[in-house]
């Protein structure tokens, strides 16, 4: 089982992803599309503080399946990877002129 985090400990990538019980690679995706825990860089180094990581599980929390997610703003889910006009990366349109 894993520990609980202590408030005011500073935990590196792999000890967070331990405790949240995801893996490294993991956190670094959701650092570049946003909506993990909160963290800060110490020149190169990423770290989480003990009550950001608490937080992020306390937020995630639910007690039903329609539960609304509260990461969810304004209700509009977007695909992970799509552009705006709904197409995959690196695929393009040719439009007539």
């Amino acid at each position: 089982m894993a520990r609980r985090p202590t408030k005011d400990h500073l935990y590196n990538e792999g000890e967070a992803a331990d405790l949240l019980r995801r893996s490294t690679r993991t956190l670094q995706y959701w650092r570049h599309v946003g909506g993990g825990p909160r963290y800060l860089k110490a020149g190169r180094r990423v770290l989480y503080r003990g009550r950001d990581l608490e937080a992020f599980v306390e937020c995630n929390l639910r007690t039903s399946t329609r539960d609304p997610d509260p990461n969810a703003s304004s209700g509009v889910t977007t695909r992970v990877g799509a552009n705006a006009n709904g197409s995959q990366p690196g695929t393009s349109r040719k439009t007539r002129r």
